[in-house]
């Protein structure tokens, strides 16, 4: 099914907490955007870059887990802090968009129909 629209309040207040760190009950000490890079979607320009911690631009999202997967000692994911080994040169591409799609819940549907038994 489709997902229902974003609560623009909602969108706004998370967008509040990464810029400034006010909290409803406090604040952290610094801003997500003090460390963190991220271009938002929809938006032209980022609201961050260059932080020195993960980029956080589609964090989690399947495009992001493929760069990690392959390349995660790189500046924008952990850099000299990552202990995790790369799987660039390990995975093949398919391999790759299939881990990543799983780790992201971004299944391929079941096969329907005549063909549905040679796809398993």
């Amino acid at each position: 099914g489709d997902l229902p629209a974003p609560n623009p309040e909602l969108v706004a207040r998370g967008r509040e907490i990464f810029e400034v760190g006010e909290l409803s009950d406090g604040e952290l000490t610094s801003s997500c955007i003090d460390c963190h890079s991220l271009h938002a979607v929809g938006e032209e320009e980022p609201l961050s870059e260059d932080g020195y911690a993960p980029v956080l631009t589609d964090y989690g999202g399947r495009k992001w887990l493929e760069q990690f997967i392959a390349h995660p000692g790189v500046d924008e994911f952990y850099g000299d802090k990552n202990a995790m080994p790369g799987f660039g040169e390990k995975l093949t591409s398919d391999e790759l968009d299939l881990l990543a799609r799983w780790l992201a819940g971004d299944y391929v549907p079941a096969a329907s129909g005549e063909n549905a038994d040679e796809q398993e």
